[in-house]
């Protein structure tokens, strides 16, 4: 495989679904204070948080390319 393909598929599965996103690049920017905003970390039961964390995920991840 030449580096071009390798190098584009990476771009493509930077991270593999939203649950991969949320882990390791929202939440390590998630800067509230844990005190008045608290993060649950059962997000993904929420139907309305995964449809909104999901549109954001692909978002970053066209604007990425």
């Amino acid at each position: 495989m030449s580096d071009e393909v390798e190098e584009v598929e990476q771009l493509k599965t930077f991270y593999e679904n939203v649950v991969e996103w949320v882990d390791e690049w929202l939440l390590p920017r998630y800067a509230r204070n844990p005190k008045v905003h608290r993060w649950d970390p059962q997000w993904f039961e929420y139907v309305e948080v995964v449809d909104r964390l999901e549109a954001l995920w692909r978002s970053w991840k066209h604007f990425r390319l």
